[in-house]
């Protein structure tokens, strides 16, 4: 599934450097092809075989500690405990984390990588795919923002 988004979205910005040379109806086509797969694959990602959204509509992170922490300047890393839950079954994690404050702006931004394993979860995939067409081990990226108070 990756692969063939990938391939849509390079066709459709292939077509971008060129969209003078195209017709409204082509351009048009590129972008619903586009939008359909994506709307498919999200439809087909919150399934009960995936990632279940109508059975457990959140994923949580819960961070009891941070450990190992260094401070440079703004910048503090260490490692972040915590309870990772998806799928509504509950992990025991420990991820690497990155929090940078900014005085300039009064933000705080936090940045980690989860390391999620999908059987763990009790995702398997429609037919088992997880772990033979898709890999056990997803990397997710988060992101938090937030003002210092």
């Amino acid at each position: 599934a990756t692969s063939v988004g990938y391939n849509l979205r390079a066709v459709r910005l292939a077509g971008a450097s060129v969209r003078e040379r195209l017709s409204q109806e082509h351009w048009s086509l590129m972008q619903r092809a586009e939008d359909r797969f994506f709307a498919s694959c999200a439809e087909h990602m919150h399934s009960a075989e995936w990632l279940n959204a109508a059975g457990h509509p959140t994923i949580t992170f819960a961070i009891s500690k941070v450990s190992d922490l260094k401070v440079a300047g703004a910048t503090a890393t260490g490692k972040a405990h915590g309870k990772f839950t998806l799928n509504g079954i509950t992990k025991d994690i420990v991820t690497p984390v990155e929090i940078k404050y900014s005085a300039e702006k009064n933000m705080v931004k936090v940045t980690t990588d989860l390391k999620v394993p999908l059987l763990d979860h009790g995702i398997k995939g429609k037919g088992g795919a997880v772990g033979d067409k898709v890999a056990a081990i997803v990397n997710v990226k988060c992101t938090l923002f937030g003002v210092a108070k």
